[in-house]
């Protein structure tokens, strides 16, 4: 403290067990030996407290990923408590309470460093020793402070966890452990001391994204020898309970898949091509020979149903732990429907199990942090839930991520250069900078994620605008997940150009994208005439290429559909088109053939025009592929595409990931349209109740942030702590806070 008021970790010191990491030019690759790889350290110190604390926290920060303990017990709500961010911009850190973990006397505290995140695979530029940084503050009823700090009076010693890396998992060894290397009477007199180590550069930020929780447990069910089905597609790990000789190695294999015969697990969807298939989502555990022994990892998630167990043992039980940020749910939906019902629980499953610190796109394959699947979620995401914290949380990082010229990296953070920065750094994926801000706006009321994002976003706008001699622009990645993409994965011979122009998808985002500002800019008091103009001048641009005599030029599902809802057309124009775009999708056989471009959009239009019978029919086919489909083969969560049977052209590898959340835009649909409950404007300053009734729905109930529909076939209740206006056979009247019964029929 150099003048004036201390601030925090001001005294303490970053500290690590492995100060010159042997090699520190080394990059592990995806070729590295689990052996080679530097075990987790334990990292402890012990102190006295003079009395009982009345008040004690803990404030810490970890790389790569942490597991924190006081007094032998794992300090709660810290499952993988460090957030993805780039660490030379920002190293997050979490505050706990743990007064009720002290005791008067001795006490200790303890950290495990898994190398996950930043001493990995994983990591190109940035990777480094695994260190950390702590300050445990306590306070004393008489008023006396005290503060335990990292420094070098700490020890260390090498854990059991030998291996652990991003995606591939953890190796133990049970023979290696200390038990008591973390209780208050231990003596650390024969561990070494740390060293003190340099700072990864960035400021330090506290989370304000949930924590990481176990939400669920799954009892495996064995369907073969050393094969368990836990019923249900997630992201976590499994708990085993197992009996064996000292020295055999049990091996955990994750899946998403069985192989044909149902025998063993199939991996073939779940690394990507230049991973080492041999270290993909797989644990390992040596038994110490002692009993009954219990373990589960400390530093990774996986995303799996399956699990494939083999070794030597005696006995075995294996429990999935299914973990997540837990954002809080506020929304309920449920209907007569059993398919809508099936979609609507895997959206929020999809959800759920991709929500780590952040949205990633698998928990399987890739558990990147994609912002076009981000984009294409935001509404579904911050509707269904209070995503406040997580998606404040990972704008924050958005910050530190955007380029110089507003562009993004289609990952964020961005751990490598596997696909490059430019990659899919356009005016779809990009979109996300705009949409999630908005929507979190929208359902929450809260306006300072808009000022707090205000100048990013008009750098992307600028961005976008500086990417075109004219309005138009084609710099995106395209109508993504299209069936006709899926044709090139079938047949590398198919010509690509019978796809929707990406000048399409992307200028209509840049519309998209402009209107949001326009919106944001009127409700936080900021002038929208800018905003508003550009707006007609990208529509402009847009008609004199693509509208003729009234007709879009491109016949294509995801062109009229975009082009209709970004406003593109006349009114007139528009009605006419959304009954061209329904007629396609009836001779289509009532399925989706367009990509995430077309779909996210599709819902509205052809509501909105009356053609919402088309829509359940499509949403609800069982018969071809669509979310229907995928819900009557047993999906509990939302495929990565509709076609998730299709198999590299001449290979018998799966290319498919079961568990995306990108598609969950359905579920909007389900309570905007189904249910009826529209907020209007930001923060529910207003209510628009109009239900979508049918053929295939008798009843509903549905609830949206206390917002509360249900009907049935002689009734319509609704329950509203806003004043709404109720909306029913073509008539519309506004009602004021509270409940209300209206007939049917």
């Amino acid at each position: 403290m150099i003048g004036g008021k201390r601030h925090m970790f001001e005294r303490a010191l970053w500290i690590t067990a492995d100060p010159n990491n042997k090699d520190p030019n080394k990059k592990w690759n995806v070729r590295t030996k689990i052996e080679e790889m530097p075990p987790a350290p334990y990292i402890t110190r012990g102190f006295d407290t003079a009395a009982k604390a009345v008040s004690a926290t803990l404030s810490i920060a970890a790389l790569g990923q942490g597991a924190y303990y006081i007094n032998g017990v794992r300090v709660p709500d810290s499952y993988l408590p460090t957030q993805p961010k780039n660490p030379m911009k920002t190293v997050p850190y979490r505050v706990y309470d743990v007064t009720d973990m002290l005791q008067p006397g001795r006490n200790r505290i303890g950290v495990i460093l898994g190398n996950i995140g930043y001493n990995d695979l994983a990591v190109h530029d940035w990777r480094s020793n695994t260190k950390m940084l702590c300050q445990l503050d306590l306070r004393y009823d008489d008023g006396t402070e005290q503060s335990i700090v990292s420094d070098s009076s700490w020890r260390y010693h090498a854990s059991p966890t030998l291996f652990s890396m991003f995606k591939c998992g953890e190796k133990y060894d049970a023979r290696l452990a200390i038990p008591d290397w973390c209780m208050p009477d231990f003596d650390d007199s024969g561990f070494e001391r740390v060293s003190l180590s340099r700072s990864p550069g960035g400021k330090l930020e506290r989370s304000v994204c949930p924590p990481v929780r176990v939400k669920k447990e799954l009892r495996g069910r064995e369907i073969s020898p050393g094969v368990f089905d836990f019923g249900e597609h997630g992201s976590g790990w499994v708990r085993i309970v197992v009996r064996g000789r000292a020295g055999s190695e049990i091996v955990i294999r994750y899946a998403e898949n069985l192989t044909e015969d149902g025998r063993h697990v199939d991996q073939s969807n779940m690394v990507l091509p230049w991973d080492n298939k041999d270290m993909g989502h797989t644990d390992r555990y040596i038994l110490c020979g002692k009993g009954e022994e219990l373990w589960e990892q400390l530093f990774s998630y996986h995303g799996f149903r399956y699990a494939e167990i083999t070794g030597a043992y005696d006995t075995l039980e294996a429990t999935a732990r299914i973990a997540y940020t837990d954002m809080p749910l506020v929304s309920a939906f449920e209907c007569d429907n059993e398919i809508v019902n099936g979609i609507h629980q895997a959206c929020l499953n999809s959800i759920r199990s991709n929500c780590h610190g952040a949205l990633t796109d698998c928990p399987t394959r890739e558990q990147s942090y994609w912002t076009g699947d981000a984009m294409f979620s935001a509404q579904a995401v911050n509707l269904a839930f209070d995503a406040e914290g997580m998606f404040t949380d990972w704008l924050r990082t958005f910050q530190d991520e955007q380029f110089p010229d507003g562009s993004l990296p289609c990952h964020i953070p961005t751990y490598d250069s596997l696909f490059g920065a430019n990659f899919a750094s356009g005016a779809d994926w990009d979109s996300v900078i705009f949409h999630a801000p908005y929507y979190l706006f929208k359902y929450s009321g809260n306006r300072g994620i808009v000022d707090m994002m205000w100048d990013n976003m008009n750098r992307s706008l600028a961005f976008l605008g500086h990417s075109s001699e004219s309005c138009l622009i084609s710099n995106g990645i395209g109508d993504w997940a299209a069936l006709e993409m899926l044709r090139l994965i079938r047949d590398p011979a198919f010509d690509i150009i019978g796809m929707c122009p990406k000048e399409i998808t992307d200028t209509a985002y840049y519309r998209m994208d402009t209107l949001m500002m326009a919106h944001m800019a009127r409700l936080t008091g900021r002038d929208e005439q800018p905003y508003r103009t550009l707006a007609e001048n990208i529509r402009r641009d847009f008609r004199a290429r693509y509208v003729r005599e009234g007709r879009l030029t491109v016949r294509h599902i995801t062109a009229l559909s975009m082009a209709i809802f970004t406003g593109m057309l006349d009114e007139d124009e528009a009605k006419a088109e959304a009954a061209a775009l329904n007629q396609m999708i009836v001779d289509d056989g009532y399925q989706f053939t367009c990509g995430l471009h077309g779909m996210r959009t599709i819902f509205d239009v052809l509501t909105r025009y009356g053609y919402a019978e088309t829509l359940f029919k499509t949403v609800t086919n069982t018969q071809h592929y669509g979310y229907g489909y995928s819900v009557s083969h047993g999906f509990r969560t939302l495929p990565e595409h509709f076609a998730f049977d299709v198999k590299l052209a001449g290979a018998r590898t799966r290319v498919c990931s079961r568990n995306h959340h990108y598609m969950s835009f359905v579920d909007t649909w389900f309570f905007e349209y189904l249910a009826g409950i529209q907020v209007l404007g930001f923060g529910q300053e207003g209510v628009r109740i109009a239900p979508c009734f049918v053929e295939g729905i008798g009843s509903l109930r549905a609830e949206l942030r206390g917002i509360r529909v249900a009907y049935d076939a002689k009734e319509i209740r609704v329950d509203s702590p806003q004043p709404f206006t109720f909306v029913y056979d073509g008539k519309e009247k506004a009602y004021p806070a509270g409940s209300c019964v209206f007939p049917r029929g």
